[in-house]
C-alpha cells in the first residue's frame, strides 16, 4: 500500500512538472525551458531512485548480494579447502587453498569432476540428509588427482540457511589425513618388523638354550649352567616384552573379542597367589590374605584376567622390602568386586605416578625393570576391556596399593588381546 501511494505521488509530481514546462516554454521562451527540461529529467532521476529502493525486490536481491559477499568472504578465512555447492550438489564457489589442491582457476564443473562423482551415491545421500534435515554430515573420504596421487580427506558438509531458515546452499570443508593413516600404515610395518626380526630371532635363542641346559648336546658345569641360565632369563624377559607390545598394538585397534564366562574371582586369586608363593619366599616376604565370605562371581574372560593378577603380584613381590608382608584382600559391594594389593614398597610421587601405566614411559628412578611400564599398561588394557577400573595408590609411609575394581554385571566387550603371559 505505502509503495503503491508513493507511485501515485511520483506522477502526480511529474505531470505538474511537465504542466510548467510546457507553459514556460510557450510564454517564456526556449531558455527557461531548457532550464526546467534539465531540472524535470533530475527530478525524474531521483523519483525512479526512491521507487527502485522502495521495491521489496530490490530490498530482497541486495540482501541476497549481501549474503553471498559474506559467504564468498567466510570461506576465503578458513584455513583449509572449502566450497559451496547450491542444494542440487552444484560447484557454486570455493577457496584459495581449494583452488591451489587442485590447480583450479576458472569454471563450474571441478567439483562434479573431481569431488563429487567419485563418490556419487554418497553425494545424493548427503544433500538429502542436509537438505530435508539440516543436519551436518561428516566422513572420510579419498580421492584421486590429476598426477595419480591419491589422498584422505575428513569431509564435512554443512547447511547454508537463508532469512527464512531454509537450505540454500552447503558448504563443504576439506580436512587433509592422510598422514594420519601414513602413520597407521608405519606403525603396522614397524609391529611386523618385530613380529617378524625380533620375535622370531629370540625364540630361536630360547629354543637353543634350552637344549644346552638339557645337555642334549653334552655335559655342562655348574658355571656354565649358570650363565645359560641367567641369558635364557633375560631372553625370556625380552620375548615376553615383544609379545606384550604386539597385543597391546591389538588391543588398541579391537582385532579380538573377549570371551566372558562365569568364574569365581575368589578362588582365582587364591590359585595366583599359590604359583606366586616360591617368588616370595625368596624374598623372604609373607602373603596375609583377607578375602571376604561372599560368591564373587563374576563374567570375565580368564585367559587375560588371569594374566593381570599374576603380573600385579609379580609386580608387587618384585617391588616390595625383603621381609615384609604383602596384604592380598577382595571385597565384593552391590555393584563391583575390589582386587587390592598392600605392599611396602618405594614411594611414587602422585605427579609421577600415572606415568608408570604409560607404555612409552613407564619408568621412574624406583621402577626400572625391563618392561614393567609395557606390562602395567597392557594390565590397565585388560580391566578397561572388562569395563573395570585400575587401582594405583601411594603413600610417604613406603605404602603402595595396587589393585583393580570390575563389575558383577558385565558385558561382551571388543578388545584386542592375545594370551601373552
Amino acid at each position: 500500500m505505502k509503495n503503491k501511494k508513493i507511485k501515485i505521488l511520483t506522477g502526480l509530481t511529474t505531470l505538474v512538472f511537465a504542466g510548467l514546462l510546457t507553459y514556460q516554454t510557450v510564454c517564456m521562451g526556449n531558455r527557461f525551458g531548457i532550464i526546467n527540461l534539465a531540472f524535470l529529467t533530475i527530478l525524474t532521476a531521483l523519483v525512479c531512485l526512491v521507487i527502485k529502493s522502495s521495491n521489496p525486490k530490490s530490498q530482497e536481491n541486495k540482501k541476497k548480494s549481501v549474503l553471498e559477499s559474506d559467504i564468498i568472504y567466510s570461506i576465503e578465512t578458513i584455513p583449509v579447502p572449502a566450497y559451496v555447492m547450491d542444494i542440487h550438489g552444484r560447484y557454486l564457489c570455493g577457496n584459495k587453498h581449494l583452488k591451489k589442491l587442485t590447480n583450479f582457476h576458472g569454471g563450474t564443473t571441478f567439483s562434479t569432476e573431481i569431488f563429487d562423482e567419485i563418490h556419487s551415491d554418497t553425494q545424493n545421500n548427503d544433500l538429502k540428509i542436509i537438505v530435508e534435515k539440516q543436519q551436518t554430515v561428516n566422513k572420510e573420504l579419498s580421492y584421486k588427482f590429476d598426477n595419480n596421487s591419491t589422498r584422505i580427506f575428513n569431509v564435512t558438509k554443512s547447511p547454508i540457511l537463508n532469512i527464512e531458515k531454509k537450505v540454500c546452499g552447503v558448504i563443504v570443508y576439506l580436512v587433509d589425513v592422510t598422514q594420519k593413516y601414513e602413520l597407521i600404515n608405519q606403525q603396522k610395518r614397524f609391529i611386523a618388523t618385530l613380529n617378524h626380526d625380533l620375535k622370531t630371532p629370540i625364540i630361536a635363542q630360547i629354543r637353543s638354550l634350552s637344549m644346552l641346559l638339557n645337555e642334549d648336546f653334552g655335559k655342562i658345569n655348574p658355571d656354565q649352567k649358570e650363565i645359560l641360565e641367567l641369558t635364557a632369563s633375560s631372553c625370556n624377559e625380552i620375548y615376553d616384552m615383544i609379545r606384550t607390545v604386539l597385543s597391546s598394538y591389538k588391543f588398541e585397534n579391537k582385532e579380538i573379542k573377549l570371551d566372558h564366562q562365569k568364574l569365581d574371582f575368589q578362588k582365582l586369586v587364591q590359585g595366583c597367589c599359590k604359583l606366586m608363593e616360591q617368588e616370595a619366599e625368596e624374598k623372604n616376604i609373607k602373603f596375609v590374605t583377607n578375602f571376604k565370605e561372599d560368591e564373587n562371581i563374576i563374567n570375565a574372560d580368564i585367559n587375560y584376567l588371569k594374566p593381570t593378577v599374576l603380573f600385579l603380584l609379580k609386580h608387587s613381590i618384585s617391588y616390595s622390602f625383603p621381609n615384609s608382608f604383602i596384604e592380598i584382600s577382595t571385597h565384593q559391594t552391590e555393584n563391583d568386586i575390589t582386587f587390592e594389593i598392600i605392599t611396602k614398597s618405594p614411594y611414587i610421587p602422585e605427579e609421577t605416578l600415572h606415568s608408570l601405566m604409560d607404555k612409552y614411559v613407564g619408568q621412574i628412578s624406583s621402577y626400572t625393570k625391563i618392561g614393567f611400564g609395557i606390562k602395567l599398561n597392557y594390565c590397565t588394557q585388560v580391566i578397561n576391556a572388562h569395563r573395570g577400573k585400575i587401582i594405583f595408590e601411594s603413600k610417604p609411609t613406603n605404602e603402595n596399593t595396587l589393585g583393580f575394581s570390575l563389575p558383577l554385571k558385565n558385558q561382551i566387550l571388543f578388545s584386542g588381546l592375545e594370551k601373552i603371559f
